[in-house]
């Protein structure tokens, strides 16, 4: 077991082909601890897999880390994170149910709103519009709006598509953009 952890927690296994350190994962999984540790090993491999776009053992991963192992804020972010690689998979119903899930007492302002954006994507996904409209009341975010920018020209809105990437676009000294918000302009 002491061998299993150290593996795992000092680099190694980042250095072996994913898909052998999945397999060395399965074959020897009661030798995850319980915990903090074991915990990480996991959340690591999960990185590793959706690198690698290995969606569903990084789906049952994720599912065990949220519905087993953590508790409080890190199983609200585990959920964010399941949910968005239901996305990934093109599982929005999936996403949804994932993201239903009670939120941390604690959550921070950043979870609760990914976890909203992330549910109103998994409802335009799906079609349901005014769901999705509804999710992302209040949320002034360019994430948000983005959104709606979609979630509008999927339903041949034009005028209000128009509208919600042109609140995007909005006049402001070239100096102060993001490399980010510059190239999302271009």
């Amino acid at each position: 077991k002491d061998a299993f952890i150290q593996f795992h927690t000092d680099g190694r296994a980042a250095q072996i082909p994913t898909l052998n350190e999945l397999a060395l994962f399965q074959e020897f999984r009661g030798l995850v601890p319980e915990g903090p540790v074991g915990d990480t090993i996991q959340a690591q491999l999960v990185g590793r897999l959706v690198e690698l776009d290995l969606l569903e053992p990084a789906e049952d991963l994720l599912t065990d880390l949220a519905d087993r192992r953590l508790k409080g804020l890190p199983e609200s972010k585990a959920r964010n994170q399941l949910g968005l690689v239901y996305l990934m998979d093109r599982k929005p119903q999936k996403a949804v149910e994932a993201l239903d899930r009670a939120m941390a007492a604690e959550a921070d302002d950043d979870t609760i709103a990914t976890r909203r954006q992330l549910r109103a994507r998994a409802l335009v996904d799906l079609g349901q519009y005014p769901d999705a409209l509804r999710t992302l009341a209040g949320d002034a975010s360019s994430n948000a709006t983005l959104l709606r920018a979609e979630l509008f020209w999927r339903s041949n809105d034009w005028r209000q598509a128009a509208s919600a990437l042109a609140a995007l676009a909005t006049p402001v000294d070239p100096a102060k953009l993001s490399d980010r918000k510059s190239t999302r302009l271009n």
